[in-house]
């Protein structure tokens, strides 16, 4: 892959690709890794830091704040169900389902379901 880029080894690649001024040589990365330890040690020092950290408050899906909503998008988006329900629309009357293969048949009436509702058998003609 190296000699299709045109480069003879990895480290002339990442020369041509890593921009100068972020790029370090082996030495420097190794020289800025921590000393190695323990995990009882390492536990430590990680409880350390956290201990730093500030806890804040989580606003995250705490609902709207006090901004101007365009009724146009108040309407059409934030209050309609569509956006929030994963139900599809009722199709009505005038759609016919065929019946699954699977299912046992009724008597008398080879096209529908053993149970059809009403608006099935009315579609059937049972």
């Amino acid at each position: 892959m190296l000699q299709r880029l045109g480069c003879r080894d990895l480290e002339q690649l990442l020369q041509e690709c890593v921009p100068a001024e972020i790029l370090i040589d082996a030495d420097q990365a190794r020289d800025a890794l921590p000393q190695e330890c323990d995990e009882r040690q390492a536990l430590r020092e990680l409880e350390q830091r956290a201990a730093a950290n500030t806890v804040l408050r989580n606003l995250i899906g705490l609902g709207y704040y006090d901004t101007a909503t365009p009724a146009l998008i108040q309407r059409h988006v934030l209050d309609n169900p569509a956006w929030s329900t994963a139900s599809t629309t009722y199709r009505g009357h005038g759609h016919v389902h065929k019946p699954p293969r699977h299912r046992a048949r009724r008597a008398g009436c080879p096209r529908a379901p053993s149970r059809p509702s009403s608006w099935q058998a009315q579609a059937w003609g049972c």
